[in-house]
């Protein structure tokens, strides 16, 4: 189910043309050596599948910090990410009514707004739902959706 897959809402993303940090799956040894190959350091690690203890996210700058999140997650399948410098980060509240009519908390312009209203419509959304979203210098980026 895409509301508790970090990897599904990514891939959902980019083929809406919203931009998201880029990722790649790292569930075991292999795929975690392929994505840092791919996108290298600093990164961060978090949960592929959202869970009740709210983990993660792990910044790893270099190989020595990557043991330790691999501890951390006990075995559990992760998202390796592109660290991106950033101005600042936020949770959007979107309220969708049945009809489609949007309800914004805070009250946001700009490519933010345009995207939380892409995802609720195209995943049918009714009631909450929250972006995550990274803003660095002009460009925002959608980095996760969590609804119930």
């Amino acid at each position: 189910m895409i509301a508790k897959n970090r990897f599904l809402q990514k891939k959902f993303l980019e083929s809406e043309g919203i931009p998201t940090p880029a990722f790649r799956l790292a569930r075991n040894h292999r795929e975690l050596v392929v994505a840092h190959k791919a996108l290298g350091f600093p990164g961060v690690l978090e949960l592929q599948f959202v869970d009740a203890d709210g983990a993660g996210p792990w910044l790893v700058r270099d190989f020595d910090d990557v043991p330790r999140v691999l501890r951390e997650t006990k075995g559990r399948p992760l998202i390796w990410e592109r660290a991106l410098p950033f101005d600042r980060t936020y949770s959007l509240e979107v309220e969708r009514d049945a009809d489609g009519t949007l309800h914004f908390m805070p009250e946001v312009a700009g490519a933010a707004r345009g995207y939380a209203a892409t995802i609720g419509e195209r995943l049918g959304i009714v009631g909450t739902y929250y972006v995550t979203v990274i803003e660095s210098g002009e460009q925002a980026f959608v980095d996760e959706i969590a609804w119930s």
